[in-house]
């Protein structure tokens, strides 16, 4: 994901674009006009990243709310900014590409910006109910893989983000729904494990090419 991204910025900055807006599969706008006319009227030289309030997780009390991180999907991003910091690192390649060059961008001085007011309705992975009502993301093997390391290096890298809270959970969640409901489990868990061992042990190479 990290490299067609990267392709995309030098893209728009050798077309003279200002921002490139990021987006999934498996998104839906409710508002996106609104969104895009009010950052057209608003926008920041500072804001690196505009994003909208995805899946409702945001009340509208305000109509920006500074973040740290946001997912991919929705994300207006500064292309000038982007070029400046090197872009998304391709080492992570499939997964918390994103939440990596928001962490990037803070550490830079850059701020992001979720609008409560624009929505987004986004799905994550193939979810299914599991028993007791559980839900399952039904991953690929290496998805699994890469989601663990690429969480574990940024942990080395960044200290504070995420938080071992964080990342405990996040292991629960997803080791839950393999165990109740998903299939290859023994795959999934070795995946898991193997992300676990080289998010610890491999050194951190900070990749940009831009």
């Amino acid at each position: 994901m990290a490299k067609p991204l990267n392709y995309a910025i030098g893209w728009c900055l050798k077309n003279q674009y200002d921002y490139l807006l990021t987006m999934d599969q498996d998104s839906t706008w409710k508002n996106c006009n609104d969104f895009i006319s009010y950052v057209k009227k608003n926008h920041q030289g500072h804001v690196a990243i505009y994003a909208p309030n995805v899946n409702e997780q945001h009340q509208i009390h305000e109509t920006e709310i500074n973040v740290e991180s946001v997912i991919t999907s929705g994300s207006l991003c500064n292309v000038k900014i982007a070029h400046k910091l090197g872009g998304f690192r391709e080492d992570y390649q499939i997964y918390w590409v994103d939440c990596e060059y928001c962490y990037w961008v803070c550490k830079n001085g850059y701020e992001i910006k979720i609008l409560p007011h624009c929505h987004l309705l986004q799905r994550f992975g193939k979810e299914t109910k599991t028993i007791f009502g559980y839900t399952a993301a039904n991953y690929a093997p290496i998805i699994y893989y890469f989601m663990f390391r690429n969480i574990l290096k940024m942990k080395k890298e960044y200290r504070n983000h995420p938080s071992w809270r964080c990342i405990l959970y996040t292991t629960f969640y997803y080791i839950r729904g393999i165990l109740l409901g998903e299939n290859h489990k023994l795959k999934k868990l070795f995946m898991i494990g193997k992300g676990y061992w080289n998010g610890i042990f491999q050194p951190i190479k900070n990749k940009r090419n831009l």
